[in-house]
């Protein structure tokens, strides 16, 4: 369980304030606090990479194109 900085009281893990002394709760030291609460330091979004996504867009673009051209000679041979 965490304690207060200012105090040391015991703190709940859903209280905003110290109930004792009125303290903010996010003042509480982060090591007090349970691994499962804390967020991992280097844990960073997921990006995607510009090539990947211009690749992408790319081959999307060149399937649209080979269905329309499909479509085109299937309805010329009509």
């Amino acid at each position: 369980m965490a304690t207060c900085t200012e105090c040391s009281a015991a703190l709940e893990p859903q209280w905003r304030f110290c109930v004792r002394c009125g303290a903010m709760v996010d003042r509480v030291d982060p090591a007090a606090t349970p691994s499962a609460i804390r967020p991992e330091p280097d844990a960073e979004p997921l990006a995607v990479a510009p090539l990947s996504l211009f690749l992408w867009g790319l081959g999307a673009l060149l399937a649209l194109i080979a269905i329309v051209a499909i479509s085109v000679a299937v309805f010329v041979r009509s």
